[in-house]
């Protein structure tokens, strides 16, 4: 584990020893503004089986301390020989407790001192007995429904794993229709930091978003105007609208996060885009190490537990104080 001061020969040190990365080159900033320091990293050599090297991401979910926040910005572009990828993505799980009342716990990385092992945290409104189940999270996307009709009814003509939702369809909608086509996407969303997130579609024709069950986006039945259709903004030539709304709350970073996103497309070309942003992470479309598509019970789940009820004291001191004007 790094301290939030690390040297750059410290930084070095730890990239160096994940696996498939040879050698890299580290400078540190001197101390800045908010008390953080930023460290620009270069790979010199890398193996070249993509598949073979760790992913690494700036993931602030696994940093510990009061106030501690992370922001990676990649500076290489990416190619078919070579791809990039920033700090260390940590496992995620779902949880839920049921039983006289049903509570999702969360979960937090215990910590190098403790390699591979994960506290789960709740407080269940009633003692009695409890089952807990836990899932693993598979990363990589949200699981996608195409149907060949603009009211998601019937059958899918289409299912499929989609990475990000990043999509501008000039002809067919995934290979599946032109037009008056729908789809749906449905999986659940790790943050990377406790805030307030604002979610954007970007969308020709219509969308509806929920976000913990919660519609955050009502436009399914929206409908590109041609008449001034030259007037709005584009994403590879086809125009669209864009809709936001924000979470009333934020979003806890140790909690999955159901996210279900529907979409209607009448005539045209089409465009469908997820982003958000919060206080402290620039506007982006989802990358699908925030995504997951499914989940994976983990061994010996369920569990089952017995709370036990907290006995309330007397208070030992009563003051009332009465003021009138």
């Amino acid at each position: 584990m790094l301290p939030f001061d690390a040297s750059a020969a410290a930084v070095k040190s730890a990239l160096e020893s994940l696996p498939g990365i040879f050698q890299v080159i580290v400078d540190r900033s001197s101390q800045q503004v908010d008390g953080g320091f930023q460290w620009d990293v270069t790979v010199v050599s890398a193996t070249e089986d993509a598949s073979a090297r760790s992913l690494i991401y700036g993931e602030a979910r696994l940093l510990t301390g009061l106030g501690a926040r992370i922001r990676t910005v990649p500076i290489c572009p990416s190619s078919e020989q070579f791809e990039t990828a920033y700090g260390r993505l940590g496992e995620a799980f779902f949880s839920e407790l049921t039983g006289p009342a049903t509570v999702y716990p969360s979960f937090v990385y215990r910590g190098a001192q403790f390699p591979g092992e994960y506290e789960f945290t709740y407080v269940a409104p009633e003692a009695g007995s409890y089952q807990l189940d836990v899932e693993r999270g598979i990363v990589g996307g949200l699981q996608a429904t195409y149907y060949s009709n603009r009211w998601l009814q019937g059958d899918p003509v289409l299912s499929r794993v989609d990475s990000t939702l990043d999509f501008a369809w000039p002809a067919e909608v995934a290979g599946s229709s032109r037009d008056y086509v729908s789809a749906r996407w449905r999986g659940k969303l790790v943050v990377p930091v406790e805030e307030v997130y604002t979610f954007y579609v970007h969308v020709n024709d219509g969308a509806r978003l929920w976000i913990n069950g919660n519609l955050l986006i009502d436009q399914f039945e929206s409908s590109i105007d041609e008449a001034i259709a030259a007037d709005m903004p584009t994403f590879a030539t086809i125009p669209y609208v864009e809709f936001s709304n924000s979470t009333r709350t934020s979003l806890d970073p140790n909690v999955m996060h159901d996210i279900v996103l529907e979409y209607r497309e009448n005539t045209g070309g089409s465009v469908l885009r997820l982003l958000y942003e919060s206080t402290t992470m620039g506007k982006q479309v989802i990358p699908s190490e925030r995504l997951y598509y499914s989940t994976e019970r983990i061994a010996s789940s369920p569990f089952f537990v017995e709370p036990e009820g907290v006995v309330p004291f007397a208070p030992e001191r009563l003051e009332i104080s009465i003021e009138s004007e």
